[in-house]
């Protein structure tokens, strides 16, 4: 978690029980993301070394000061270290994705400024994203009578 100062004791278990039981009641399977993560350790520290070969100080400069860690406001003296964090497992965690499950079709909740680095070590072709979903999990609710069709 980059920001856990941002956070109430238990919230990411709560926001995660929600969104599970959400996505159940619908039909889907959800997982938890820092578990599979961790499930998959290896694949991932193999990924982000390769990510740490690809990144150049322009990006983390950009990212930052002008990309979303700036627009999170961090304190100025964590925000290269914040941008570099960013920036690494964005790509680590698409190609674990890749490795696992295989090519795939992203439906995000997130836009794609927020996805700018998924595709640093995965092929846009094997790992693309789409951000046509609701931007915010509560907002789930529109679409409830489309999913149900």
């Amino acid at each position: 978690v980059l920001y856990p100062e941002r956070l109430i004791p238990g919230g990411i278990d709560a926001y995660c029980a929600m969104m599970e039981a959400e996505c159940s009641s619908r039909g889907f399977e959800a997982l938890r993301w820092t578990q599979f993560m961790r499930d998959h350790a290896e694949a991932y520290r193999v990924s982000e070394e390769a990510a740490v070969q690809m990144i150049t100080e322009y990006m983390v400069r950009w990212e930052a000061f002008q990309g979303e860690i700036a627009h999170d406001k961090p304190n100025k003296a964590r925000a290269l270290d914040l941008a570099r964090t960013h920036i690494l497992m964005r790509a680590a965690e698409g190609r674990v994705l890749v490795e696992v499950f295989g090519t795939m079709l992203v439906l995000s909740t997130e836009t794609r400024a927020l996805q700018r680095y998924d595709n640093l070590v995965v092929p846009r072709c094997d790992y693309c994203g789409h951000d046509w979903m609701p931007k915010y999990p509560h907002r789930m609710e529109s679409l409830t009578g489309k999913l149900k069709d």
